[in-house]
C-alpha cells in the first residue's frame, strides 16, 4: 500500500482530498498521513519515512505568515527522502521557494490529489 504524507493544516481539506482521492483511484489503497504543524511533520516523517511514497508540503502551516514555514521541513526531509515532494500553495512565489528547498512537483491546492494520483501511477 502506497503512504502519503500530506502537510496540510486545514482540516476542511483533508476530508476534500480524501473523497478526491476515492474517486480518482477507484478502489485503490492508500493510507494517507496528515500533519498540520511542523512538529506533527517531524513526527510523522521519523515514523514513517522509509515507507512513504510521497510527501506533500502546503506552503504555510499553522500561523505562517506571509512566507513559507515549510521550507526549512522540505530542506530537513530532503537530505534523507530520495522520493517525490510536491510543493503545494496558491501562491507561485511560495512553491518557487519550495521547490528550491528541495520539491521535485508543484501545484495549488485545487489539484493536489490529481498530482499526487499521477506521481503514485507513474504519470507523473
Amino acid at each position: 500500500m502506497k503512504k502519503v504524507l500530506i502537510i496540510e493544516d486545514e482540516k476542511d481539506f483533508h476530508r476534500i482530498l480524501k473523497r478526491q482521492f476515492d474517486l480518482l483511484l477507484k478502489g485503490e489503497k492508500i493510507c494517507l498521513f496528515f500533519a498540520t504543524s511542523i512538529e506533527e511533520a517531524v513526527e510523522m516523517f521519523k515514523l514513517h519515512q522509509n515507507d512513504l511514497s510521497v510527501i506533500s508540503f502546503d506552503g504555510c502551516i499553522a500561523g505562517g505568515g506571509t512566507e513559507p514555514n515549510t521550507k526549512i521541513l522540505a530542506e530537513v526531509f530532503r537530505k534523507s527522502f530520495k522520493g517525490p515532494m510536491i510543493a503545494v500553495s496558491g501562491q507561485p512565489a511560495f512553491r518557487k521557494i519550495l521547490m528550491e528547498a528541495g520539491c521535485s512537483h508543484q501545484c495549488p491546492k485545487d489539484v493536489l490529489a490529481e498530482e499526487i494520483t499521477k506521481i503514485l501511477l507513474g504519470l507523473g
